[in-house]
């Protein structure tokens, strides 16, 4: 077999020279995964559109919601990092780990990525100097966010009908400036949304109730007229409080 990483040719799943991994069947396993993500991605978008529709007949209320509020991560995108980190070459297991090397880190440096306050490249030789046995895989991650979304078509559509509706449609996100700009550069529903909060922008995050405040105030909101989704559970309890 022939690696498709430095071109030594070996026999087995991994390569003695560089150490990358290949899996004779890796694309059957790629398609069937692309297959699940897309299932769950349907009926996501199905269990919305029937929450969000039900929910502004039912509750009587939707003459008082003016406004809808989209966190954009696991929301309007789906995050493909575990895979992401495998395609560069790891196991799943390698990749869950250096994944929640990163994301979970004790001293909470992804967070501090999105707030903007510390530069992107400070934040990776950070990274480097904690975990130095995966600085190259962490250096790759993070340089090219673009292979980490994944478009969720469907339910850009369901934005798109809440615009023509008449609604507000607003973003309120935590993200680094660089990956939020490389994940939506060819998102559809950034043409039609009416504004936006990212974290790095104000340089506070969700749940703070900072964040919520610099949205309701850039774009003249009020808060009891917008209706608010998220991911999270702690940052929609946080939009509750701040009155959404």
């Amino acid at each position: 077999m022939k690696c498709p990483g430095c071109g030594a040719k070996y026999s087995g799943k991994k390569c003695p020279n560089c150490g990358r991994h290949t899996d004779p069947q890796e694309g059957s396993k790629r398609i069937t995964r692309i297959a699940f993500i897309a299932i769950v991605a349907i009926f996501v978008v199905v269990i919305a559109y029937v929450l969000i529709s039900n929910y502004l007949y039912f509750s009587g209320i939707n003459d008082m919601i003016k406004n809808i509020i989209f966190d954009v991560g696991d929301v309007l995108l789906s995050y493909r990092w575990k895979y992401m980190l495998m395609d560069y070459g790891l196991t799943e297991t390698e990749a869950v780990r250096i994944g929640t090397e990163m994301f979970d880190d004790p001293e909470g440096l992804w967070g501090l990525l999105d707030l903007g306050t510390v530069p992107q490249q400070e934040i990776i030789e950070r990274y480097c100097r904690k975990y130095p046995a995966d600085e190259k895989v962490i250096r790759w991650f993070i340089g090219h966010g673009e292979y980490m979304p994944v478009a969720r078509p469907a339910v850009w559509e369901l934005v798109h009908e809440l615009k023509k509706q008449g609604y507000g449609v607003y973003l309120l996100s935590n993200y680094s400036e660089e990956l939020f700009k490389k994940h939506t550069e060819y998102a559809d529903f950034m043409n039609d949304i009416d504004g936006l909060i990212v974290s790095y922008m104000v340089h506070k995050a969700k749940p703070d109730p900072a964040i919520y405040a610099a949205l309701c105030e850039k774009y003249e909101l009020n808060p009891s007229e917008c209706l608010f989704f998220d991911d999270r559970l702690e940052n929609v309890q946080a939009a509750i409080s701040y009155g959404m």
